[in-house]
């Protein structure tokens, strides 16, 4: 999934993790914004989903259990979060019902997971 003109990523991954590498590199080497999102703002989806929505955040890397808490805060994230058009998750399996969940609640968003 090359990045395209004019997306933006988030870094909230904590850098210990694998994943971090991937959220901080690939977007500052292909010249695209990356938004930081601190820890203790990751930890409230509600703060998260704020932050993504005012910086026009395009792709995502998450575990599915941030997804999961995204999707309790907000149902109708499609509608939150228009500028989002990639979420990645990793690091836990993905479950049928959350995926099919997710397609209901932002159907313009693809889901990649990379669990696995």
């Amino acid at each position: 999934y090359p990045f395209a003109p004019g997306e933006v990523m988030v870094q909230k991954t904590a850098l210990s993790f694998i994943d971090a590498v991937w959220e901080v590199f690939g977007p500052l080497l292909r010249g695209v914004p990356l938004v930081v999102i601190p820890p203790e703002t990751v930890r409230d989806p509600h703060a998260s989903i704020q932050i993504l929505a005012s910086h026009g955040v395009s792709r995502i890397v998450l575990v599915p259990s941030l997804l999961d808490a995204m999707l309790e805060t907000v149902p109708d994230l499609g509608a939150a979060l228009p500028a989002l058009r990639l979420v990645f998750v990793s690091g836990e399996r993905l479950t049928a019902r959350l995926a099919q969940r997710f397609a209901r609640a932002a159907p313009n968003m693809r889901l990649v997971n990379l669990y696995g």
